[in-house]
């Protein structure tokens, strides 16, 4: 299998399992803040998403390209870092029994300001500690199981842990998952000494604007990051605020049905990505269109759906279509940048995901207030399965171009 080179590979094994460490510590953080802001603030948590929306947003747009000038290490060590002194300041106010709801607040939009420069570093990472193309495309394949198998493990352990621990402690384990990923890297420093030297670990310092006329040269890159970006504003806002509102619906236990509902996801999302992430695809482009149409099916079936089994089934096949639509855009990338302009793309990538997402999340209160939960996922389900009608025109294009 081609990502299992990637874990035999020492430094991408060692940076894969601190990745996976702090995603699933990020996963207790972002299950337990939402819970949290939903019980305080109901539909209008959207409003709050929307400021960490905003605060992501800037940092890339304006000053992403600064972390640019370190090398990557440097970055990820300190990002890390300041995130887990960060996830620990709300921690000490609720244990001195201070209603720190103001100040958690705050610090997750500071981490979404500081996530802008991780994940462009991350994948620095892997072209400074790899120099083969197929040992390239397996580290991409290994790293995207990271935050997809900490769909599983986290929303798992909140289920496991919501009645032993208090809420906010899932903030402690999150900044001790910082320091393990923080103390894996440091460890890697002679390695990313070597990638130094071949001067491979160097991004292509462009702004946002050039990166955008760049893209804009490859028009099915651009269609499909076009496509990408008008989905990822229903997803956000029916897994970042939608599913959690959802489940405080349910007769079941609140936190635990939801954290049921996010693992169920998280199992899918792992499946998918462990299928799509080991297999060569002759063109892949279509493939990013018919991943949004399983997302979008399902959002219409979870809206439909009255029971608990139901909904964590639908959400489990919704996830198929993250790694059916994620794996291959960043092929199309690789195929057609060098190494030294991927970090502005994908940071673009992100700017124009946020960007769209947080349009969404801003009206998302209203929304919820005007046609209930239910209506607006299954409305959100049918915009995003219109989006894979894309993969018609251009399917037919490559079987005539194969013909």
């Amino acid at each position: 299998m081609l990502m299992m080179e990637g874990f035999r590979n020492r430094p991408l094994r060692k940076l894969w399992l601190g990745q996976v460490g702090s995603a699933i510590g990020d996963e207790l953080f972002k299950i337990a803040f939402i819970w949290l802001a939903v019980g305080v603030l109901g539909a209008d948590t959207g409003y709050l998403a929307s400021m960490q929306l905003a605060a992501g947003l800037a940092f890339g747009f304006f000053f992403g390209h600064l972390a640019d000038r370190f090398r990557p290490d440097a970055t990820l060590i300190a990002v890390d870092l300041l995130r887990a002194i960060l996830v620990l300041i709300p921690v000490g106010f609720f244990l001195c029994g201070i209603n720190s709801y103001p100040i958690l607040a705050a610090v997750t939009i500071a981490m979404a300001a500081l996530g802008t420069y991780f994940e462009p570093a991350l994948l620095s990472s892997i072209s400074v500690l790899v120099t083969q193309p197929r040992l390239l495309r397996a580290g991409n394949g290994l790293m995207s199981t990271t935050y997809r198998l900490a769909r599983v493990a986290g929303p798992v352990l909140v289920s496991m842990l919501s009645g032993v621990i208090p809420v906010f402690h899932f903030f402690t384990l999150d900044a001790v998952s910082f320091i393990f990923s923080a103390l894996l890297i440091r460890s890697l420093h002679r390695n990313y000494d070597e990638g130094c030297m071949r001067g491979r670990e160097i991004p292509k310092k462009m702004g946002v604007i050039r990166t955008f006329r760049e893209v804009r040269k490859h028009p099915d890159i651009f269609r499909a990051l076009l496509v990408k970006t008008l989905g990822s504003g229903p997803w956000g806002v029916v897994y970042g605020v939608g599913l959690a509102l959802l489940a405080r619906g349910l007769e079941q236990e609140g936190l635990k049905a939801f954290g049921w509902i996010m693992a169920s996801y998280g199992v899918g999302n792992i499946s998918s990505a462990l299928v799509f992430g080991n297999i060569h695809r002759k063109h892949s482009e279509p493939w990013v269109y018919i991943g949004f149409g399983f997302i979008g099916v399902s959002f219409l079936m979870i809206s439909l759906s009255s029971t608990l089994p139901w909904i964590c089934f639908f959400s489990a096949l919704c996830a198929v279509g993250g790694p059916m639509n994620d794996t291959p855009f960043l092929e199309m990338i690789q195929d057609r940048f060098p190494h030294r302009s991927i970090t502005p793309v994908v940071r673009l990538r992100m700017i124009l995901d946020s960007l769209c997402t947080l349009v969404f999340t801003l009206a998302s209160p209203i929304l919820f207030k005007s046609f209930g939960v239910r209506g607006v996922i299954g409305a959100f389900g049918v915009f995003s399965a219109l989006l894979s009608l894309m993969a018609i025109p251009t399917w037919k294009t490559k079987v005539r171009g194969a013909s």
